[in-house]
Parts: C-alpha cells; structure tokens; sequence
C-alpha cells in the first residue's frame, strides 16, 4: 500500500473530531445532572473525558497501525494507553497533582504518556518527508516553550509561592 493510500481522510478526521465533542458534552451534561458541589467533583468529570478521549486515541491508533502497518503507532497506542490509565485513577481518587511527596502511580503514567508521545514523534519524523524535518522541529520547539509558559504561569509560579 502506498502512502498516500494510508492517510484517511477527511471524513475519518471529522468523525473523530465529532467524538471527542461528543464525549465532551456527555460527561458535561453527566456532570451537570449529577450535581457540582465542589471542584474535586469538576475535576473527577473531567478526567473521567479525558480516560473517554484517551480510549478513542488507543482505537485509531490501532486502526491507523492496522491500516499504515507503521510501527510507530503501537507508540502512540501505548501513549494514549497510558494516559486512560492516568486519567481513570485520577477520576477514582479526585485528587489534585503535586499535593502529595513523592510520585504517584498516575504520575507515573503520565510521565509514560510524555515519553510514548516524544519516541511516537520522533519515529513519525523518521518516516516522514525530510525536506520538511526543520520545520517540523521548530514547530515543536514553539509549542513546547509555549507549553512551558502556560505552566510556568497556571502551577509553577504558584506552587513556588
């Protein structure tokens, strides 16, 4: 199968858009119906999304490692396992991130999401186009010092005092 043969489309990229808005509103309106009484309750329905949200990644990475026969989406498999795992032990426990010492066992699949995330982009690049290998890398150096602003300015600094 040639490359170009394995990219799905537009409409598979706006049915898995749909979902992940569907999943959105159901745990929203799920939430709303439950009752808010504090934040800890807002956070449990929000990771309880995201476990939704990262079982969708896990099924199209395994149909695009099904239709690509690429092995870098096993990574992305992994990842977005990974982040279920994270997420649904957040949900069952709603606590909140770095009040504890020391790190947790959803911390630590966290921190496997990043790494499957980071070895996924990395295998992805050496598939890809060359011509475009720069662009891509300074594209991702943006978002992450984007990224490193945004924490820096929402936990960081708060947590510093």
């Amino acid at each position: 199968m040639s490359p170009r043969a394995a990219q799905p489309g537009n409409r598979a990229a706006f049915t898995v858009a749909g979902s992940v808005v569907v999943i959105g509103a159901v745990a929203a309106a799920a939430a709303i119906v439950s009752g808010l009484d504090d934040p800890h309750q807002i956070r449990a329905w929000a990771d309880l999304a995201l476990v939704g949200v990262s079982l969708l990644g896990v099924a199209v990475s395994r149909w695009r490692a099904r239709l690509a026969a690429a092995p870098h989406w096993r990574l992305s498999t992994a990842a977005f396992s990974c982040s279920a795992v994270a997420h649904a032990v957040l949900a069952v426990r709603a606590e909140r991130w770095l009040e504890r010492h020391g790190p947790s066992i959803e911390d630590l699949f966290t921190l496997g999401f990043y790494v499957f995330v980071v070895a996924f982009f990395v295998q992805l690049l050496r598939a890809a186009d060359r011509s475009v290998l720069h662009v891509h890398l300074a594209d991702s150096l943006l978002v992450a010092a984007a990224g490193t602003f945004v924490l820096w300015e929402v936990v960081i600094r708060n947590g510093l005092g």
